[in-house]
């Protein structure tokens, strides 16, 4: 995808930019054979199908000057869960509470349906749609 690159916090990683559509970059830095592996694989459980509580990965790409592999992933707008509950926690109704848990749910039951694992699940990796602020 063309576009440019600019680093932004540690929360938001990554983004970048080709005319109205925004796509969030996932590094691997310092790769490895091995880290290459586990991260192929990665892309292959992860795109597996569309589910709308699970964040749509495009592809894989490569650095030109760094040599990192990176995956391209839809940018989601709303940030994390993690940044959502610590700005706006009193804000959040049960509704809104019980809809994120079902979310959640719908999305860990898919990748658990295609008999895969997430790794690294904690609130910081659970992203939010800003639209609907729906977890991924």
């Amino acid at each position: 995808m063309e576009g440019w690159s600019i680093q932004l916090s540690y929360e938001e990683k990554f983004r970048r930019m080709s005319g109205n559509s925004k796509v969030a970059l996932k590094y691997l830095l310092n790769s490895s054979q091995n880290i290459i592996d586990e991260f192929l694989n990665e892309i292959r459980a992860y795109s597996l199908g569309y589910d709308e509580n699970i964040i749509r990965i495009y592809g894989l790409s490569q650095n030109p000057d760094t040599k990192d592999y990176l995956i391209v992933l839809d940018h989601a707008r709303g940030r994390s869960l993690y940044y959502h509950l610590n700005k706006n926690y009193n804000e959040f109704n049960w509704a809104y509470k019980l809809q994120s848990i079902l979310s959640i749910i719908r999305g860990l039951l898919n990748i658990h349906q295609k008999q895969k694992v997430h790794r690294d699940f904690h609130v910081g990796n659970l992203l939010v749609e800003e639209a609907t602020c729906n977890p991924l």
